[in-house]
């Protein structure tokens, strides 16, 4: 497998070069990322944290080969704006060179998989101290939903492919070469429209063995959910299937109110049952100070049947650039 990667790379690269000299045109190319920080108490915890919450920057773009193809690059980071650190204080994330036109679209690097792509969409609390992958942890998964490696949200050493849109379907597939056995794939099915989203993601985790197994066994996940948008509101949900990989299963429902141009509330209500057996609820407000800041407050609660209960208090701030 890992002799055709390289012919894959090799070629594409290829293509890349030859299409480069003969007809490219001007780098379009911007500089994108967030800061993003809260101040949060948690139940379990005791005193009050700041806390950087998935803060990044990068740049992206691509240039046009021909009429028929783009080269795309993607340089992303993480950084913790709340704390100085001496070492790893910038963390890599998505990172690829690809190709997109009428075929799809190609990425060959380190990408979002499929399965984590449709967590963010769900999800109203994304990336803030109450979303269902983080202290409630009883929304998600989140060994499939954070992180980098070959059975990660973020797959190392992988090619992502998505397939052009038809009737509003579109296929996300991905697989890792690694090189040895514990190369993981996925495949995702997607029909969107400008009011929709319905997917089914499918994970098959590499001969790593899961929760309690030490044997050669490949163990997979699977969910289905999706959101509709009517008028102010934004409902959501999903039932996942993890045992196999973390020993949990899980369901979640999200909802958001826009109750003004500046306002808005968000809740989600998740539950783990499993090694996790757990419910959690959350609320947040939400207020745009402009096009790219925000300032929010919110409360999440979670009733644990194994482990401690926990709750947290969370005010934060983020600016988009």
């Amino acid at each position: 497998m890992l002799k055709r990667t390289k012919v894959v790379i090799i070629c594409s690269l290829s293509v890349l070069c030859l299409s480069w000299g003969a007809n490219a045109q001007k780098l379009d190319y911007s500089v994108f990322g967030n800061v993003h920080v809260s101040l949060d108490k948690k139940k379990s915890a005791g005193n009050a944290d700041l806390n950087s919450n998935t803060s990044t920057f990068g740049i992206k773009g691509g240039q046009k080969l021909n009429d028929n193809i783009k080269a795309i690059f993607k340089l992303e980071w993480q950084l913790d704006v709340t704390n100085r650190k001496k070492t790893d204080a910038v963390v890599d994330r998505d990172q690829w060179i690809g190709f997109k036109g009428s075929f799809g679209k190609l990425l060959i690097g380190t990408s979002t998989s499929n399965y984590k792509q449709t967590s963010s969409k769900i999800d109203p609390l994304w990336r803030t101290q109450l979303e269902g992958r983080s202290v409630l942890m009883a929304t998600s998964s989140r060994r499939l939903s954070a992180g980098a490696g070959n059975d990660r949200g973020r797959l190392t050493d992988s090619i992502n492919y998505t397939t052009p849109s038809f009737n509003n379907f579109s296929v996300v597939v991905n697989t890792t070469f690694s090189g040895d056995d514990s190369e993981t794939s996925g495949i995702g099915i997607r029909h969107a429209t400008k009011q929709s989203l319905i997917f089914i993601d499918y994970f098959s985790d590499g001969d790593v063995g899961g929760v309690g197994d030490v044997s050669a066994d490949r163990e997979s996940a699977i969910k289905i959910g999706g959101y509709y948008v009517v008028g102010s509101w934004k409902v959501s949900g999903q039932i996942e299937s993890s045992k196999d990989i973390d020993g949990s299963d899980y369901m979640m429902l999200g909802a958001s109110y826009k109750i003004d141009d500046t306002g808005t509330v968000k809740f989600t209500l998740g539950e783990a049952d499993g090694k996790k057996k757990s419910s959690s609820f959350a609320l947040l407000y939400d207020y745009k100070l402009g096009d790219k800041s925000n300032v929010y407050v919110g409360y999440g609660s979670r009733k644990d049947d194994i482990n401690a209960d926990d709750d947290i208090v969370t005010i934060g701030a983020r600016y988009i650039y």
